[in-house]
C-alpha cells in the first residue's frame, strides 16, 4: 500500500490511517527512522521490538540476582592469583 503525503516546514509528516492499519502501527508509537538510499526512509517500530527483547531477556534472566553476578566474577578474580 502507498499514498502521497506532505511534509511541513519542520519536517513532519502523517502517516495515513490505512497505511499505519495495513503495516500492524497502533498510535501512540515510537518509531525508528532509517535513512536509506537518496529519498528513502524506512521506518520500523521500536515498541515491538523492545517488547520482544524484554520478554525474551524476562525468560533468560529469570532468577538472576546482581549479588551472585558480583559474588561469580570475585571469586574467578581471587582463583586467578
Amino acid at each position: 500500500m502507498s499514498k502521497s503525503v506532505n511534509m511541513d516546514r519542520k519536517g513532519r509528516i502523517v502517516i495515513p490511517k490505512d497505511v499505519r492499519d495495513a503495516a500492524k502501527i497502533s498510535v501512540p508509537a515510537k518509531l525508528l527512522a532509517i535513512a536509506k538510499d537518496r529519498g528513502k526512509i524506512e521506518l520500523i517500530i521500536v515498541d515491538a521490538g523492545m517488547k520482544a527483547a524484554k520478554a525474551i531477556a524476562k525468560r533468560r534472566f529469570a532468577g538472576w540476582r546482581e549479588e551472585d553476578h558480583e559474588a561469580d566474577s570475585l571469586a574467578t578474580e581471587l582463583l586467578k592469583r
